[in-house]
């Protein structure tokens, strides 16, 4: 008796799937297990994060994995993944074969929110923010509070920024990844991609406390760039030009090949300014599997040692990383199109109109409108914490510069100047009232 017709075609399915899996060449043991490479070399931990991006795309992309759950390249993935960035270990499952996956597990599908760090010394900051998000701006995207443990914000400081506004959340970072290999406590910025990694959100809108909106952040996920790339990013302001500088000597010497890096910072490699990248917002969208793995590569440089040994002290901080984790991994990703520029007071110095603050502005690439400007709403965050200063110009683009007005430090020219709006400088000008308003019960509420 002839076999059923459906039987046949399973069985045919099963050794098509056979027949393909043994015959899919294996990667060489040297690929993930005592692995030796240059433990300092970002050029090189970029062409690995490279082949961690093809075996786990090569994996995904084999239908009976779909079919199965079944893929030779995964358990190699993971073990790469794990030699690289050490860090995405689950502290509480440190023998967790595919923490990598684990982790991609816990990011909501279509899910897009907000990250905030916040610790002691930003907490006003934040809370403003939240503030004018949620009041002002009416922002209905989840808010998520970044923080590392117990001693980087006290539990009544986590409760008054939860209880301020609806929909507000904690992510404490070394509860979802190895702090042993961060070591946040002692980080500072560098908390900032550890939370976009660790978020639950898919979609991610990284915002440093003391950033105010003049918009509200959501329309950056419809920027044209973010949606072909998936990472966003804003320019620094250009100060005196500084050829052969030290971060773009490092640069060149990491990657050789400069034409990796021309999409990205002409500032650095051409023009030689000591800065290209203002990483005050930063918008990721991790369900772009080369996103993630250039996100991992950036972690990694403000991982403990790196950071301490290395970027710290080439960049200031954590703001180059991001874009160079991108670059260095061949991740595809956008600038906004004009360097930063100041949201402050209309000046003349030198015979030049120029436009004064304490601020980084970036404005829309359609039409120039301020979106969102960092150095928070104080007059001169700095050097007093209660005067408040709403902008009345913006200059975006031009040559920026210190000056040694003690109010308003930094002056840039020879840009686009206009005057605020009516309309953002009501949005200012109540932000400013909120933010008052709460120092004050705040206030009130110390001396009780």
């Amino acid at each position: 008796m002839a076999p059923p017709p459906r039987f046949i075609l399973i069985a045919s399915v099963l050794l098509i799937i056979i027949y393909f899996y043994r015959s899919t060449p294996p990667v060489p043991r040297a690929v993930y297990e005592d692995l030796q490479f240059d433990e300092a070399s970002f050029g090189q931990r970029g062409l690995l994060a490279q082949k961690l991006y093809n075996l786990i795309h090569e994996a995904e992309s084999l239908w009976w994995t779909t079919v199965t759950g079944i893929s030779k390249n995964e358990n190699d993935a993971e073990k790469l993944a794990t030699r690289l960035f050490p860090f995405i270990q689950h502290p509480s499952q440190p023998f967790n074969t595919a923490p990598l996956r684990s982790l991609r597990s816990t990011f909501i599908p279509m899910s897009k929110g907000i990250v905030i760090p916040a610790g002691k010394n930003s907490l006003v900051y934040a809370s403003h923010l939240i503030l004018t998000l949620r009041d002002i701006l009416n922002v209905t995207l989840p808010i998520a509070i970044a923080y590392a443990g117990d001693e980087d914000l006290l539990p009544a400081q986590r409760r008054s920024l939860m209880e301020l506004r609806p929909d507000v959340e904690l992510l404490d970072v070394t509860a979802t990844l190895s702090d042993r290999f961060m070591d946040l406590r002692h980080g500072s910025w560098a908390i900032k991609p550890f939370a976009v990694l660790a978020s639950r959100f898919e979609q991610v809108i990284l915002v440093d406390a003391d950033v105010v909106f003049v918009q509200p952040p959501e329309l950056l996920f419809d920027h044209p760039g973010y949606q072909e790339s998936g990472a966003l990013f804003f320019h620094d302001r250009y100060f005196e030009m500084n050829p052969g500088n030290k971060r773009q000597e490092f640069i060149k010497a990491e990657t050789k090949n400069l034409a990796l890096l021309d999409t990205c910072c002409q500032s650095i490699l051409r023009d030689g300014y000591d800065d290209e990248q203002d990483s005050g917002v930063v918008v990721i969208d991790k369900r772009k599997l080369q996103v993630l793995i250039g996100l991992l590569h950036t972690c990694w440089q403000n991982s403990s040692p790196v950071r301490n040994d290395i970027t710290y002290k080439i960049f200031y901080g954590d703001k180059e990383t991001f874009w160079l984790g991108m670059a260095l991994s061949k991740v595809p990703h956008v600038f906004e199109r004009h360097s930063a520029g100041i949201a402050g007071m209309l000046r003349e110095r030198d015979g030049k109109k120029q436009v004064c603050g304490n601020t980084i502005s970036h404005s829309s690439d359609e039409n120039g409108s301020l979106i969102w400007y960092n150095g928070s709403l104080l007059r001169n965050k700095s050097k007093n914490g209660k005067t408040y200063l709403v902008p009345e110009y913006q200059i975006v683009g031009g040559q920026c510069s210190w000056v040694t007005d003690p109010a308003l430090q930094f002056c840039c020219h020879g840009g686009d100047i206009s005057e605020l709006t009516s309309s953002e400088r009501t949005v200012l000008e109540r932000s400013v009232d909120i933010a008052q308003k709460l120092d004050g019960q705040q206030e009130m509420q110390s001396k009780s």
